[in-house]
């Protein structure tokens, strides 16, 4: 009779002890919200490169000097301020030939990188084709972007934030419940691979995403950057 009123006990424990824990448990909704937007770029940055050979090092670094400042004067005659540019400096890399596994000093190359930012997309075409009259070595990638960026990122953000809102009210008055107050707010976790640690832009980094509208038109034609945003928020229900 002991031992059956111990284990009645023991049951009746584990039960209210369950009940307890059930009835302790927070009544919340968790939701997550996304915005994303997009826009027509309105700036290009495009990088470049000056080049030069020369048995002397100080006379290939000239050269490559003399070839900036033809490339300045061109861009300012062309309508690009001189803010716009930015100019490394000459870096010389000393120049081998190779033969019959010989090596012979052949010289230096000195090499000078310069990026420009174009904000009238319009003048893009023409500022290339000028700073190719004028010997640039090479045009790297063009990489197009917005003057406003932070406009469209806190408008990204915004609309996150406002779709987990939305949804956490759809989803608490379907189960016949109502919203409290916010109990947890998760943003910009690098280490959870549902959040982006910030807003992603995205647009075409390279030239073969440049799309050209005829060959000799040279109008070219970006693709539009897109923002985009999340958060997680944690309801209490009512």
């Amino acid at each position: 009779m002991g031992a059956k009123i111990g284990v009645t006990f023991f049951c009746a424990f584990l039960l209210s002890t369950a009940t307890m824990a059930t009835e302790s448990l927070p009544r919340t909704v968790t939701t997550y919200g996304k915005g994303v937007i997009t826009a027509i770029p309105d700036q290009a940055t495009v990088p470049m490169e000056l080049q030069a050979e020369n048995k002397n090092s100080a006379t290939a670094k000239s050269s490559v000097d003399k070839q900036f400042n033809r490339l300045l004067n061109a861009l300012k005659d062309a309508g690009l301020s001189e803010e716009k540019i930015t100019a490394g400096t000459v870096r010389l890399y000393p120049q081998y030939n190779y033969k019959n596994q010989m090596r012979r000093f052949t010289g230096y190359k000195a090499i000078r990188h310069t990026t420009i930012t174009i904000d009238n997309l319009e003048n893009l075409s023409q500022i290339i084709d000028t700073s190719l009259e004028v010997g640039i070595a090479q045009i790297g990638d063009i990489s197009f972007g917005l003057s406003n960026k932070k406009e469209f990122e806190d408008r990204a953000r915004q609309m996150a934030i406002e779709d987990s809102k939305v949804l956490a009210k759809q989803l608490a008055e379907a189960y016949g419940a109502k919203l409290g107050r916010i109990m947890q707010i998760k943003y910009s976790d690098a280490t959870d691979p549902n959040f982006y640690s910030r807003p992603m832009t995205r647009f075409g980094e390279d030239m073969s995403t440049l799309r050209t509208e005829g060959a000799t038109a040279g109008v070219y034609l970006p693709d539009t950057v897109t923002f985009s945003d999340r958060v997680q928020v944690v309801f209490e229900l009512l």
